[in-house]
């Protein structure tokens, strides 16, 4: 059945090293393809297409992940206080502050902050782009999709019996479930891991812009033999990090495989040691720069006392706090 298959394949391409280097660089020659058509011929054409049918895949894996037998604790998990531990799924409680750092890591890796990401794309938004509208846009959606995706998995996730702290290996493992126990599951399996390819697509993508504008804006170089060094890199950083889920999952450093060391630093101590120079940055160096693109919009010119006061103050002390309480 679809329980059992899912696990099987998943474990047993994770324990193929061949197999995880050979699509491992098949992913990264299609992330520097997409980045050599630049923005607007290469990245905006996968986005405008993959976002709106993946969302509405989405919708439909809701459904019927939500009408399996069981799900209901799915739902409880995620809405009911207190009933992760009630029922035993976790055994300790983690204590406020815990959780209020490890949602501030999460934030920032969701939303490409502190890693040059926002400066790379904002350099090609246009003058008459309200920026604290995209701002909203971008946090309200962001919002909207980890809420959704909560509700495809973890229905499934208790339907089945899975453990819900299983990792990045949930997703291939209970919706092949969901899918066998659907009319035209084949069809709708195909079309949902082909979207996620896209969706894990758009997001390499914009991490290899940002490094390849790096690399054309500081040392001259073209845009083709950028996207190639930089695919290159990307390729032998990700070779052990996906070993490190498979064959080397012995080897730790930390504690850690080198997936998750990797996964901890950037989320947990690069990406907010980032945001801290940033916010330091906007409020005080190039305030005036920066005051003056958002005024082009006025409705937000009442706001931009407040978020003066933010960028120099309270969001360096607030990410600082993250940054420390996570290492």
């Amino acid at each position: 059945n679809g329980t059992s298959l899912g696990a099987e394949v998943f474990n047993a391409f994770m324990g193929n090293p061949t197999e995880a280097i050979i699509y491992g660089l098949i992913f990264v020659a299609l992330t520097m393809l997409i980045v050599m058509g630049g923005v607007s011929g290469g990245i905006e054409k996968v986005c405008s297409v993959g976002m709106p049918a993946l969302f509405v895949m989405l919708l439909i894996c809701i459904v019927r992940a939500c009408t399996l037998p069981g799900a209901v604790d799915g739902l409880k998990y995620m809405f009911v206080p207190g009933w992760a531990l009630e029922n035993g799924v976790i055994k300790e409680a983690p204590d406020f502050l815990t959780v209020l750092s490890t949602a501030g890591g999460q934030m920032f890796f969701s939303l490409s902050l502190g890693m040059g990401a926002m400066i790379t794309y904002g350099s090609y938004v246009q003058s008459s782009t309200s920026i604290p509208g995209s701002a909203m846009w971008v946090v309200t959606l962001t919002t909207l999709v980890c809420f959704l995706a909560g509700l495809m998995v973890l229905p499934a996730v208790f339907a089945f019996g899975f453990d819900p702290s299983a990792g990045p290996g949930l997703t291939f493992i209970t919706m092949p479930a969901v899918f066998s126990h659907m009319v035209g599951g084949q069809f709708f399996a195909i079309a949902f891991f082909t979207l996620l390819l896209v969706a894990a697509l758009t997001s390499s993508v914009s991490l290899m812009e940002v490094v390849t504008s790096f690399m054309i804006d500081e040392f001259g170089m073209k845009r083709v033999p950028a996207a190639i060094v930089m695919a290159l890199l990307m390729f032998a950083l990700g070779v052990p990090a996906s070993l490190s889920l498979g064959i080397w999952a012995d080897y730790t450093v930390f504690g850690k495989g080198v997936f998750d060391l990797l996964d901890y630093a950037t989320s947990n101590l690069l990406m907010p040691l980032g945001g801290v120079f940033t916010a330091i940055l906007a409020g005080w160096k190039v305030w005036d720069v920066v005051s003056a693109q958002l005024t082009a919009n006025s409705r937000f010119a009442p706001l931009l006392p407040a978020m003066k006061i933010t960028c120099r103050y309270f969001a360096p002390v607030l990410i600082g706090w993250v940054l420390v309480k996570n290492l």
